[in-house]
């Protein structure tokens, strides 16, 4: 954009031609800064956001040479939806454009061969970041494990040494909110591939039944920690689980 208006360049275009299958070039400016209006009689953009004409078209109007009768009117800001796509993630751009490519109509080969290729960008790219995301939610589950064994520990020895109230919450409270995180995290993951549908299963069940664990010794400390000194000796001393730690 320049001056407030849009304009629209092809380089390869003026660059030169291919005759016999050989390209010869020949530098000319035909095309270097179209207006949107004159770009759109040789230039059809799949995702019409790259249009930049104020009545976008579809892709039959362009092959047709003429647009639709009695088409709703409506004036597209290119500059807010240009904004918009900008701040949408890689993944999202892609998911986005291939969504504006199939509603501006596939009617051919070559539209259906380039919006067949953003959907397989697009999941690709979820599917690698639902790796990702698979593989930084075992690590945190890991860690979060490792805080809960160790108040289970902690447990089993009576609560000694001792602790104030405050720390002892927080001991149990931390890897409860860590893992009930992490279960939330992990519900929001739609699919890592049939070669890791396993394991991420086995995970998933394994911090259900952390997070079930963790919240039974997070209530049983807010109970324990409302009690006088001699009914807390009472609850540590009466076996009420099994006291196993966590895999």
């Amino acid at each position: 954009m320049k001056d407030g208006k849009w304009y629209v360049f092809d380089p390869t275009w003026d660059s030169g031609y291919v005759k016999n299958q050989k390209f010869t070039r020949n530098i000319i400016s035909k095309h270097f800064k179209m207006l949107p209006s004159i770009a759109i009689i040789s230039h059809m953009p799949f995702d019409y956001l790259w249009q930049f004409t104020q009545e976008p078209i579809s892709n039959r109007e362009f092959y047709n040479g003429k647009a639709y009768e009695n088409k709703p009117k409506r004036n597209y800001d290119y500059q807010v939806e240009i904004d918009k796509y900008l701040k949408l993630s890689e993944i999202d751009k892609v998911f986005e454009s291939s969504e504006r490519i199939q509603e501006n109509e596939i009617i051919n080969d070559l539209i259906l061969e380039q919006y067949t290729y953003m959907k397989n960008v697009f999941n690709v790219s979820r599917y690698n970041k639902n790796i990702e995301k698979f593989n930084e939610i075992i690590e945190d589950y890991n860690v979060a494990i490792v805080l809960l064994n160790d108040f289970i520990i902690y447990r089993n020895k009576g609560f000694t040494p001792f602790f104030s109230d405050a720390i002892l919450l927080e001991m149990i409270k931390t890897p409860t909110d860590k893992l009930e995180n992490i279960q939330k995290e992990v519900s929001l993951i739609s699919s890592v591939g049939k070669e890791n549908a396993a394991n991420f299963n086995e995970l998933k069940s394994s911090i259900a039944e952390s997070v079930k664990q963790s919240q039974e010794q997070y209530n049983f400390v807010k109970d324990y920690i409302s009690k006088s000194k001699k009914d807390r000796k009472k609850m540590v001393n009466k076996v009420i689980w099994s006291g196993k730690l966590i895999k």
